[in-house]
């Protein structure tokens, strides 16, 4: 099929590369405008593109005339969207023949929109949907469905090896949809709306970790929202402090204390952290600025309480500004002594 390809990362350049291998005349390869330290850059997509003698194209604004009249030249078949982030509008999907794919890891039409693997992990899920389906002009996710697969999920599993599966189903079933349309052999399904689920987007700040929780709540937050994710994160000594590895303590003792202190430091490494109900065993932490290191080379005690308190911040911002208050002071009155001495 004449293909038009829209993606980013590992998932749109495999992708490209699949579409290649199995035969499709990729008419145009677009990427985002984007950085990224480590996996596909946009040079790689426009280096493999070259190769093939595809015109290749980077941008966040796709959806302007300029793409309408060139997507519609190039009269493709489909679009096929990889990892691309951007809501695309009803002048640019009708630009092929058939309308535009995309791949959401979801099981549509429950969390449609943003981070659905990482609310997955989040909510307790045990299992995670893999869908193809048509894009719809305005509302994310919302197109007929092609394909639907469905991955397990457990208490072990992180947002890192849910992306290690899902990236080669999400580019095999992306295949087998191209083939499926080709051939006749797939009947889309409308979403039903009465299922609708919608998935707001999560912030950096969402990663803070709330003690008051139990230990599962506070495992499933780490699991969702750890590397490549900025990561869960508490505060010690004045400073972020981000747990990038933990899990709930099996058959926990009976214990009385405040959620988030720190009680027990084993020899290998790994600390017990109290919760609202149950104990938090950590096994990876990195202060802001650090390495990321097993707990017992960063705590040397067991008086350690973990997050931030509002009474105590607010003491230590007021310690501050009055030592402030004091310097500034001190400034001033040097200068009056100097002023006085100058004019007798």
């Amino acid at each position: 099929m004449k293909v038009i390809l829209l993606g980013t990362r590992e998932m749109g350049y495999q992708g490209l590369q699949a579409l290649l291998e199995h035969g499709h005349e990729v008419k145009a390869v677009v990427t985002e405008e984007y950085e990224i330290t480590e996996g596909c850059t946009a040079a790689d997509f426009e280096r493999l593109a070259r190769q093939h003698g595809i015109p290749f194209f980077q941008t966040d604004r796709i959806n302007n005339e300029t793409f309408a009249r060139l997507f519609r030249s190039l009269e493709a078949d489909v679009g096929v969207s990889l990892y691309w982030r951007r809501l695309i509008r009803g002048p640019i999907l009708s630009t092929t023949r058939l309308g535009f794919l995309n791949f959401h890891a979801s099981d549509l039409p429950r969390y449609r929109g943003f981070a659905a693997t990482s609310y997955a992990i989040l909510r307790g899920e045990r299992e995670v949907g893999l869908t193809i389906h048509f894009m719809a002009d305005g509302v994310a996710d919302a197109g007929d469905i092609l394909l639907q697969r469905y991955l397990s999920i457990d208490e072990t599993t992180t947002i890192a090896t849910l992306f290690e599966q899902i990236n080669p189903r999400a580019i095999a079933m992306m295949v087998e949809a191209l083939e499926g349309l080709e051939q006749g052999t797939i009947r889309p399904l409308r979403q039903d709306e009465s299922r609708a689920l919608l998935a707001i987007p999560r912030l950096p700040c969402d990663g803070e970790i709330d003690w008051g929780q139990s230990a599962e709540e506070i495992d499933r937050l780490i699991r969702a929202v750890t590397r490549p994710y900025p990561g869960a994160f508490t505060h010690y000594q004045g400073r972020r402090l981000y747990l990038w590895a933990a899990h709930p303590l099996p058959d926990p003792p009976a214990f009385v204390g405040a959620p988030g202190h720190l009680f027990r430091l084993l020899e290998d490494g790994t600390a017990w952290v109290t919760t609202g109900r149950g104990i938090l065993v950590l096994t990876e932490v990195q202060r802001a600025g650090e390495a990321a290191v097993v707990p017992g080379q960063l705590f040397r005690s067991v008086q350690i309480r973990l997050g931030m308190r509002m009474s105590e911040e607010i003491e230590r911002l007021r310690d501050e500004v009055e030592r402030l208050q004091q310097q500034v002071q001190a400034l001033q009155e040097g200068k009056d002594n100097v002023r006085h001495r100058g004019n007798p």
